[in-house]
């Protein structure tokens, strides 16, 4: 390398880079503020007592990472004379609706708290709390005041650009030309690791332990290289990286602990306040893009030995850490285990269990990493004369595509390794290779049991009565009942699961400081969700009439006999102490707002709500309707095509013509490559034009770069381009955290994890839909999502019109969950993401939502009650006059032969739908028909109307030979939500 590495001077080149541009600057470069960016950087540097990092503003590392950052942007730029500040939306084009000039010409505010905060922190975190708190300060000063990077292409923001530079000083660190390594890291085997959880406890544990794991490997090189070598996702306004810092500053004193704890506490996003402090989801996927500088400078910060080979020394680095997490898991598990009464066979086994050979180990997933190295392992251009001739004409040169060549490099090499899926296999426990019995564990179905929970009972050969056996009862103490059911067999993870998810047992808080939720309901909650809001719901009036019914002495003979009809005496002596006649007269004290809160801290809840499914509800006064059914809901979502937004495959999220999609079943590569580089070229046309009305810069000139580059097969991806996504994932993981809450009912779900692209919740069959389409309006029908640190939100671009694709599943809350959530990812695999919409001479695929009810025992099939949805916004009406009459039917304005009578005309939609006058006819006759009171203006409420032209509308479904309405899928849809509204009385 020549020169001695110095530490202090690579984090200090770092903070040169993250503030070699205010965050004012367009308003500067525009004549809005009367002093220029560049001077006002280096007041900045003086306000914040860094003022000795002045120098470093034109140093090289500085000057070449700026370059890099900007490099496909500088292309166009060159040419445009901007005339105004604005921020677009690069992916849809929407311009933001106003940005405002900073009230001062020097941000000042900003500069005053962001110092105070950095002078308290020891020298060595300096870096750490300026890359933490630079964006947050200058949004809580100077809300709505950012904007782009580049005046004339502006696509996205000064900070945008600013961390993105300072994440490039990695590849240019003193150097002549990027040099350093791009990472790919994954974490195989996710889904259905996720998916292995019997209960509520272990898929919270199971998402978790992947967010955790794979922060893990990255913990240490965010610690000694910086929080900027974590590219997707980024560590920007990430609760994980807060997190990690707080507990990094409260180790060294940090006298500002409980400030920055308050700052980090006034985030908002969607107008709801949601804590930075500490993570409350798991939102780091299994997948990382690391961007890191070349083996000799990383060696020297972490470490390591100088003269080996660099990708065999990161896979091997990784590799370790990933088995240090798992050990350190069990570990930590075990010496739990230890503080407990090991005379108890219950404890001593479990001890026994976590003690197998080789199972801590082994992770229960599979690591997979690719390494690219700068400049060693990209294509040569001087290979590609002509290629290189061309660009150089088109002012295009190697360093602007050094990205791409990397992207396209690792991106060759990961797909290899894709193809290794296996999942880690565990030895039999030991007592098998002594020639012992062992079954597999009755969670997962793939690994040898090492923990058995005995029965209660133990049935005799044919023709013998039941024999009682001492077992379940005497082996589990009572209070961990509600840990381990009778006849568990669990192998070593899904073990370790149950333990790490156990109130008084889990490793999660001491090890990572992350606690446990206050409540982890059952699915029997969420079920049950709807009678629990109607009860808090109620007046005063209808409280007393709602308890008369259960104080009904039929009732509670009802209450009595069920008691009494318990064969099992253990079962029975729980239901006498859990009082349950008490126990439903204080659900009917309880008021809002404290109801659906208290209730779901009650960890005897879920019994009582699953005895009442037993006895059924009383018999209600006219006028009270108790909703009450046993299905719960799974809701998941995964975003479409994201593989092909990050390689610069734009086409895929767009809708394409009849007639092209006809051609693409010939050459579909040539067709994609070429609509690809007509709207990429579109799009950055569209952000010209946008500050340039001049249009200096055309259409067919950005079409001509972007055809060369394509035509020798580089992806059409860009750093700046790969920011956008990245921050905007982020920003969609958090929006989707606040949803609950903007839905009107946080009790009523459960995020299980939320990654920006993809989802898992549990919820309540009534809050589900309203979710839904929230969550994809955000997701890509918004082109901006409002943040804010206090008062005043600034709006930042999301990747609309990407889209998403949903499932919505109900089963009953005794259906096996482990085979609920594996049908919910069979049906977004066979069924939304194999839909395919025509809209006029518009053809779309996915961006679909799969509404479905699965009887207990039954599959995901065509047979089951279902209905498929396109979620595109032009569908809006459809999913008005969905809730409109689902809430008439609820509450007996319609009867509920409704659906059926709805279903009945399905059955004609194909020759219907040549007539919409006559079909819209025939559905009022349907809905006036079943019109269960005197008001005909309630009809009025549903804009049958505005379905006119949407009934012509048509979707193609895998495995159905004949195309289908939208009408027909909704109606199908209305019946399988229908389940939740069945109620039993007692």
């Amino acid at each position: 390398m020549g020169e001695r590495f110095e530490r202090n001077e690579f984090f200090q080149t770092k903070i040169a880079a993250l503030l070699h541009d205010p965050p004012d600057k367009p308003w500067h470069v525009m004549g809005h503020l009367p002093e220029g960016h560049e001077k006002v950087a280096r007041e900045i540097l003086d306000g914040l007592g860094l003022g000795d990092l002045k120098r470093l503003l034109e140093s090289r590392a500085v000057r070449d990472a700026d370059v890099l950052a900007a490099s496909v942007d500088r292309w166009f730029a060159k040419a445009v004379e901007s005339r105004k500040i604005t921020l677009v939306n690069f992916f849809s084009g929407q311009e933001i609706k106003e940005l405002r000039p900073p009230s001062d010409k020097i941000p000042h505010k900003w500069i005053e708290e962001l110092r105070d905060f950095i002078e308290a922190s020891p020298e060595e975190l300096r870096y750490h709390l300026l890359y933490a708190l630079a964006e947050p300060c200058y949004l809580k000063n100077y809300p709505n005041c950012l904007g782009p990077a580049d005046t004339r292409i502006p696509h996205h923001s000064v900070f945008d650009h600013t961390y993105l530079t300072a994440t490039l000083v990695n590849w240019c660190y003193r150097t002549s030309k990027p040099r350093g390594l791009l990472v790919h890291i994954d974490l195989a085997g996710v889904q259905k690791y996720i998916q292995a959880s019997r209960k509520v406890r272990d898929l919270w544990v199971s998402s978790w332990f992947v967010s955790l794991a794979t922060w893990h490997l990255i913990e240490e090189l965010i610690e000694k290289v910086g929080p900027d070598v974590v590219f997707l996702p980024t560590c920007r306004l990430n609760p994980f990286y807060y997190h990690w810092l707080l507990r990094k500053l409260e180790k060294t004193g940090y006298r500002r602990m409980k400030d920055l704890k308050n700052f980090l506490g006034q985030f908002s996003i969607l107008g709801h306040q949601l804590s930075l402090a500490k993570p409350t989801i798991p939102l780091i996927p299994g997948s990382l893009l690391l961007i890191l500088p070349p083996y000799d400078i990383l060696s020297e910060l972490l470490g390591w030995e100088q003269n080996v080979e660099p990708e065999k020394a990161l896979i091997e680095y990784f590799s370790k850490r990933h088995k240090d997490f798992f050990e350190k898991l069990v570990e930590k598990t075990v010496e739990e285990i230890g503080k407990k009464d090991l005379t108890k066979e219950f404890w001593a086994k479990i001890k026994e269990a976590l003690n197998e050979p080789r199972c801590k180990e082994t992770p229960p997933l599979l690591l997979r990493a690719a390494v690219v190295r700068l400049p060693e392992d990209l294509r040569k251009l001087e290979d590609l004369k002509k290629f290189a001739q061309e660009l150089s004409q088109l002012g295009v040169s190697e360093l602007d595509l050094v990205y791409s060549l990397a992207y396209k490099e690792l991106g060759e090499r990961m797909k290899l390794l894709k193809k290794v899926k296996s999942y880690p296999t565990l030895m039999p426990p030991a007592r098998a290779l002594e020639g012992g019995e062992w079954i597999y564990c009755t969670t997962c179905g793939v690994q040898p049991a090492v923990f058995d929970v005995p029965r209660r009972r133990a049935v005799g050969g044919e023709g013998r009565e039941e024999t009682e056996k001492a077992g379940y009862e005497t082996f589990v103490p009572e209070e961990e009942r509600p840990y381990f059911d009778e006849g568990e067999h669990l192998c070593f993870y899904c073990l370790l699961k149950r333990l790490a998810g156990h109130d008084g047992l889990s490793p999660l808080p001491s090890l990572t400081g992350i606690d446990l939720p206050r409540s982890i309901r059952s699915t029997s909650w969420y079920s049950a969700f709807s009678l629990l809001e109607w009860i808090a719901n109620l007046s005063k009036e209808e409280r007393e009439k709602a308890k008369a019914a259960f104080d009904n002495p039929r009732y509670q003979r009802k209450i009595e006999e069920f008691i009494r009809g318990e064969e099992d005496p253990v079962e029975r002596r729980r239901l006498e102490q859990l009082n349950l006649s008490a126990k439903l007269k204080a659900i009917l004290d309880f008021a809002r707002p404290q109801t659906l809160r208290a209730l779901k801290e009650d960890e005897r809840i879920d019994q009582v709500i699953e005895a009442l499914y037993s006895i059924g509800l009383p018999k209600m006064e006219e006028g009270l309707r108790p909703p009450f059914g046993a299905y719960f809901t799974i809701i998941r979502a995964d975003a479409d095509n994201v593989g092909k937004l990050l390689t610069g495959h734009l086409s895929y999220i767009f809708s394409i013509s009849e007639q092209e999609r006809k051609k693409s079943e010939g050459d579909a590569k040539a067709l994609f490559r070429e609509r690809d580089v007509q709207i990429v070229a579109e799009a950055l046309h569209r952000v010209i034009s946008a500050t340039d009305p001049t249009k200096s810069v055309q259409l067919d000139s950005i079409k001509q770069i972007l055809e060369k580059i394509a035509a020798y097969d580089l992806p059409l991806v860009w750093p700046s381009y790969h920011v956008c996504i990245s921050r905007a994932l982020m920003f969609s993981a958090l929006a989707d955290h606040v949803l609950p809450e903007k839905c009107g009912a946080p009790e009523g779900f459960f995020l299980v994890y939320s990654g920006g692209d993809d989802l898992l919740m549990i919820s309540s069959p009534a809050q589900a839909l309203c979710f839904v389409r929230e969550s994809r309006k955000f997701f890509g029908d918004e082109s901006f999502l409002p943040l804010s640190f206090g008062e005043g939100e600034t709006f930042y671009p999301t990747i609309a019109p990407a889209t998403r694709s949903y499932v919505i599943s109900l089963f009953h809350f005794k259906h096996p969950l482990s085979r609920a959530l594996a049908q919910t990812t069979e049906g977004m695999e066979e069924f939304a993401k194999k839909v395919q919409v025509t809209l006029g001479q518009a053809y779309k695929e996915k961006d679909a939502l799969l509404f479905s009810y699965v009887p207990r025992g039954s599959i995901l099939t065509e047979e089951v009650p279902s209905g498929i949805l396109p979620l595109d916004s032009e569908f809006g009406d459809f999913y008005r006059i969905f809730d409109e009459v689902f809430k008439m039917i609820e509450n007996g304005i319609l009867s509920h032969s409704t659906v059926f009578d709805l279903l009945n005309l399905v059955q004609r939609d194909e020759i219907l739908r040549e007539h919409p006058d006559l079909y819209l006819t025939l559905i009022r006759r349907v809905l006036e028909r079943n019109l269960q009171v005197e008001k005909e203006q309630e009809l009025a409420r549903i804009d049958l109307e505005s379905l006119r032209n949407r009934l012509l509308l048509t979707l193609s479904l895998a495995g159905r030979p004949k195309p289908t309405s939208v009408f027909a899928e909704f109606c199908k849809a209305l019946q399988a939500r229908m389940v939740a509204l069945r109620v039993r009385e007692g």
